[in-house]
C-alpha cells in the first residue's frame, strides 16, 4: 500500500481538541475509508511545540514522514489559546414553569442487548404483553421499566451557555500527517 502526507491547521482550546475537529472535518468530507489519505486515519503522536521552533519542526517532520510508520500525525502550536480567566464562565437562563405539571407513570419496554426503547404503556400488564410479543417474535430478551413521564408542562427548566471573556481566543495548531492511500 502507498502512503501520502498532508498538512492542515485547525483552531481549538487545546491541541487534542483541534486534532479531533480536523479529524471530524475530514470524516465528513471524505468519509470513513481507511485509504482516503486524510488526517482522520491518523493518531496524534507528538506535540513538538516546546521542543523546537516552527521552521525546525517543519524540517524535522518532513524528514521523518518518508521513513516513518503510517497513521501518525505530528502537531505544533502556532498560537497559544487565550483561555477564559473570569470567575464566572457561564450564563444560566432559567425557564419559569407556568401552571401545574402533570406526571404519569408509564412502563417502558427495552431490548436488553441494544438498549433500544421499543414502546411504552400506561398499564404494566399491557407493557408485559407487548414485551412478550416482541421477545417471542424476535427471540430477544426485553425488560420492562417503570418511570414517570411529564404529560403537561414544560420539561426544559434552564439553559446554560458559555460566557466568553473579552480577550478569549482559540489556539491555532498545525498538523503534519502520514497515512495510507
Amino acid at each position: 500500500m502507498g502512503g501520502t502526507t498532508g498538512y492542515t491547521t485547525e483552531q481549538g482550546i487545546s491541541m487534542q481538541q483541534a486534532f479531533k475537529i480536523a479529524q471530524e472535518k475530514a470524516t465528513s468530507e471524505y468519509g470513513y475509508d481507511p485509504y482516503n489519505g486524510e488526517i482522520n486515519n491518523a493518531s496524534l503522536k507528538t506535540d513538538f511545540t516546546r521542543l523546537m521552533t516552527f521552521k525546525e519542526w517543519e524540517k524535522h517532520v518532513g524528514n521523518k514522514i518518508h521513513v516513518g510508520e503510517k497513521g501518525i500525525a505530528w502537531g505544533y502550536c502556532i498560537r497559544k489559546p487565550v483561555l477564559n480567566t473570569n470567575k464566572i464562565k457561564s450564563i444560566v437562563t432559567r425557564i419559569p414553569q407556568k401552571g401545574a405539571r402533570k406526571w404519569v407513570t408509564i412502563y417502558e419496554v427495552e431490548v436488553r442487548s441494544t438498549g433500544e426503547r421499543i414502546g411504552y404503556n400506561n398499564n404494566l400488564a399491557n407493557a408485559i404483553k407487548s414485551a412478550r410479543s416482541y421477545t417471542e417474535k424476535n427471540q430477544m430478551t426485553t425488560i420492562v421499566y417503570i418511570s414517570k413521564k411529564l404529560m403537561q408542562g414544560e420539561n426544559k427548566c434552564a439553559t446554560i451557555v458559555p460566557k466568553k471573556a473579552s480577550n478569549q481566543k482559540l489556539g491555532i495548531y498545525a498538523f503534519f500527517y502520514y497515512v495510507s492511500c
